[in-house]
């Protein structure tokens, strides 16, 4: 998501395309495509604001 947003995609069509791109992968419907891209970019943040977290 990254590399996209780095080439000048906004957060939400890189969202799309990355959607878009693990349904075709995964010979799955575009909303369960979307819907897993959502499940993985949340999970990221969460372990993201985890690690800012002092123990």
């Amino acid at each position: 998501m990254k590399e996209l947003m780095e080439i000048g995609y906004s957060k939400q069509k890189a969202r799309d395309l990355l959607g878009y791109e693990y349904a075709k992968a995964n010979d799955i419907d575009l909303d369960e495509g979307d819907a897993q891209i959502d499940w993985l970019l949340d999970e990221a943040e969460r372990h993201m604001q985890m690690e800012r977290i002092p123990l």
